[in-house]
């Protein structure tokens, strides 16, 4: 996944969604580098005699190599980011939004997006309970509820949520009708997310609604429903049975 431009499947075109940590700290980090190091550098050359700056070069060089990194470990997370610290290994806090240091070197982090997410949720072949074949388009839309679960007890949840949420849709499909399928859209839309929520709360996560964008039937199927369509045009609706009256009886 890149940026927010579009991807072709099967002539149809679905949006990408973004994702990764764009850095709010960089600017604020080289700032904090640049105004002392550009201080102590005129103070080295302007300050010094000419036969002591070299040394006063290479000991500038060494300071600003320091310097930076110490500098490295400030973060900034926006509102919608939590950082999860792991301090040699093992899970520390969750810190942010805004700004905080990490210690370089012992410490790490990892950003972890909490808005609502959006997964596109590839092409699934799915067969019903009546043995019609068909391929589904949908959308999977979720949030982390928890930053430290979804890191440390799943590998990749993105990956993850997306897989399980194919595995769902393709049970639940196949054990329903085509008409059925074309017609309960809602319900299959909502036993589906039933059925990836209970498991993704063990990561952390919470699913907002799975969307089916496009449900794609074989051709020979449609151009008979297409008929089917037509000839019920044609002939118009049937008429309503007649209702049997119920005369008095003469006595």
């Amino acid at each position: 996944m890149t940026d927010g431009s579009s991807s072709t499947n099967s002539g149809r075109v679905y949006a990408k969604p973004t994702e990764g940590h764009i850095s709010l700290g960089r600017g604020l980090r080289q700032v904090i580098f640049l105004v002392p190091m550009l201080m102590l550098f005129g103070l080295l050359l302007l300050g010094l005699p000419a036969r002591q700056r070299t040394v006063g070069l290479i000991g500038g060089a060494i300071t600003a190599v320091l310097w930076s990194i110490v500098v490295s470990g400030v973060r900034v997370a926006a509102e919608w980011e939590r950082g999860v610290i792991l301090q040699l290994g093992k899970l520390q806090d969750v810190r942010g939004p805004g700004l905080f240091y990490v210690v370089p070197i012992i410490e790490a982090v990892r950003f972890i997006d909490t808005r609502t997410l959006v997964l596109n949720i590839p092409r699934q072949k799915v067969i019903t309970r009546d043995n019609v074949p068909a391929e589904i388009d949908s959308a999977l839309f979720f949030q982390v509820n928890d930053a430290e679960k979804a890191v440390a007890s799943i590998q990749d949840f993105r990956f993850a949520v997306s897989q399980y949420a194919q595995a769902a849709l393709r049970d639940v499909v196949g054990g329903l009708s085509l008409d059925e399928l074309l017609s309960e859209r809602e319900q299959i839309q909502t036993q589906i997310g039933s059925i990836v929520e209970a498991q993704v709360q063990e990561w952390g996560l919470h699913i907002d609604s799975i969307r089916l964008q496009d449900i794609e039937l074989p051709e020979d199927l449609k151009r008979m429903m297409s008929r089917q369509a037509s000839a019920e045009r044609e002939n118009g609706p049937p008429l309503p049975r007649p209702m049997a009256i119920a005369w008095p009886l003469k006595v």
